[in-house]
């Protein structure tokens, strides 16, 4: 039971944590400014830029380690 409430807990506070990074990710790239996402993984921020912002693929720079991401994410846009 314990071990349930603190992953609960933890669940919690990294989706509020991670909602509040988002937030001032788009706010601090709204009024123009390049972005460089390391651990880029599938491209997810880029995609979720240009729907929240209309940032432009040249102002996003991504980097990815994992070579099946990368592809990944050139194949998605």
């Amino acid at each position: 039971m314990l071990e349930a409430y603190f992953k609960a807990l933890y669940q919690r506070t990294m989706r509020e944590a991670y909602s509040l990074a988002a937030q001032e990710i788009v706010a601090s790239l709204s009024d123009g400014g390049e972005c460089l996402d390391c651990g880029a993984s599938d491209g997810y921020w880029m995609i979720r830029l240009r729907d929240a912002i209309g940032l432009a693929d040249d102002r996003y720079y991504g980097i990815e380690w994992d070579r099946r991401l990368a592809q990944l994410a050139h194949e998605i846009g």
